[in-house]
């Protein structure tokens, strides 16, 4: 009898903390170890039309929800080929919820293209302020080259003056 209760306990112990424990997993012998090795480890598909992961299958398929409904209580799912797996649908079960929720943008996202946004304006910015230095020297090369023949003109009044003042 107390061997049962500590056996008990231990198994309320063991699926209360997620301890594990149980039996040992069963032994292996080589046919089994040979089977392993020959059968692979993915299986491709069967191409049906009933097929999901098949090529074959169209990727334009009109859902139901997608068409008009007109006094009809109940619609017929046709995604199947087989009359039998037909499940009537409600208009209320028609609703694409999950599309509703996927057009809301999450926060990452949001984060990310207020980022993003960031990011261009800044580098709108700095195209600005070197548009603005290149104007700058643009001007500056202007009033220098302005100044450059000012004191080429002054220089050559100098000269002149000082011929006349030596003819005299």
């Amino acid at each position: 009898m107390k061997r049962n209760a500590r056996k008990d306990a231990s198994k309320q112990r063991q699926e209360r903390f997620k301890t594990g424990g149980g039996p040992p997993p069963p032994p292996t012998d080589a046919d089994t170890d040979w089977l392993r090795t020959v059968m692979p480890v993915s299986m491709d598909g069967l191409a049906s039309t009933v097929d999901d992961d098949s090529e074959l299958v169209e990727s334009n398929i009109e859902m139901a929800s997608e068409k008009p409904v007109v006094d009809q209580k109940e619609v017929f799912n046709t995604k199947s080929p087989a009359c039998f797996l037909r499940t009537p649908m409600t208009r209320n079960l028609k609703v694409p919820k999950k599309c509703r929720l996927s057009n809301v943008p999450s926060r990452e996202t949001q984060i990310s293209t207020e980022r993003l946004e960031l990011f261009k304006s800044c580098r709108k910015y700095e195209k600005e302020i070197f548009e603005l230095r290149v104007q700058h020297l643009n001007e500056k090369r202007k009033n220098d080259e302005i100044i450059f023949k000012l004191q080429e003109k002054k220089l050559l009044l100098e000269i002149s003056l000082l011929e006349r003042n030596l003819q005299k």
